[in-house]
């Protein structure tokens, strides 16, 4: 006699138990998804988070980076330049200068001769931290961006009356790793650095004639530095020429400079330190 087996409950009870294995199982599948989903869009998130954070932080920095600081340089050319390492040293030590302002003179752009980037290299490995500020009043200064550049100059400041392609010479510049300053001097109209103002770090208006050091100071020239201020409240700009304590760092500093290069009242000094500080809180006062 054949028996017959049947599954209990039959075979559609069977195939229904499948079918509820098969639907839990694509329903784990789908919250596993659904898991993998949420953790994209955490990870997104956080992304995100991530990125506005350091956005603010980016613009904050931006912000802290265009205040302007008071900024005083000593002009080494005054100093004892058969022991200028020395006194450079005590300058940025013991005064507590800002940085050193090296006037460059060729003999043609100017009629002196002072120093090159020999000069500037053998300071360097004796101040490897001072931020020397290269005035280059020399007659092509296309020619001395690379040499001053390998000696560890951070500011190249040439002459606008100089240049034969400002903005090319402010491209070489910046792609030595320097900033760029740019010069006028007193018979130059300030109107004339204005298509360039994008491209520099500073504005140096002279307020004697560049050559020699002890002239005397030329208060019309804080027509030009108002002018630039007012059209350019974050710009570094520099005065040189005859500034020193008292009515000369005064004019300056009222008319918007932020950055004063100072010879003879700083070198010839009995306490350099003392009329640093004077003039650094002169500034600050209207900035």
């Amino acid at each position: 006699m054949a028996i017959e087996l049947k599954p209990r409950g039959g075979y559609t009870s069977l195939l229904r138990s499948c079918h509820v294995v098969d639907t839990l199982g694509h329903v784990v599948d789908t919250l596993g998804h659904v898991v993998d989903t949420l953790g994209h869009v955490v990870d997104t998130l956080r992304y995100y988070a991530h990125a506005t954070w350091l956005i603010h932080l980016d613009t904050w920095l931006i912000h802290f980076a265009m205040v302007l600081e008071a900024k005083i340089g000593p002009s080494i050319l005054n100093a004892d330049l058969s022991d200028l390492a020395n006194a450079s040293a005590r300058l940025m030590d013991e005064a507590n200068a800002d940085y050193l302002h090296l006037d460059v003179m060729d003999g043609h752009f100017v009629p002196n001769l002072t120093f090159g980037h020999p000069v500037v290299k053998c300071l360097r490995s004796k101040l490897p931290s001072a931020l020397f500020d290269m005035h280059m009043m020399v007659q092509e200064p296309e020619l001395w961006v690379d040499p001053m550049a390998d000696c560890g100059a951070q500011m190249y400041t040439f002459h606008v009356e100089a240049a034969k392609d400002v903005l090319q010479l402010t491209r070489k510049i910046h792609e030595a790793g320097m900033k760029v300053g740019i010069g006028l001097k007193p018979g130059t109209a300030v109107e004339v650095v204005e298509p360039f103002i994008d491209e520099a770090d500073m504005i140096l208006v002279m307020t004697v004639e560049p050559g020699f050091g002890g002239q005397k100071f030329m208060a019309d020239m804080m027509k030009k530095v108002k002018y630039l201020r007012s059209k350019h409240p974050d710009l570094d700009i520099e005065v040189d020429g005859g500034v020193g304590p008292g009515e000369a760092i005064e004019a300056c500093a009222e008319a918007g400079a932020n950055m004063i290069v100072s010879g003879t009242a700083i070198i010839k000094a009995q306490d350099p330190k003392n009329v640093i500080e004077t003039m650094r809180n002169v500034v600050k006062k209207h900035i």
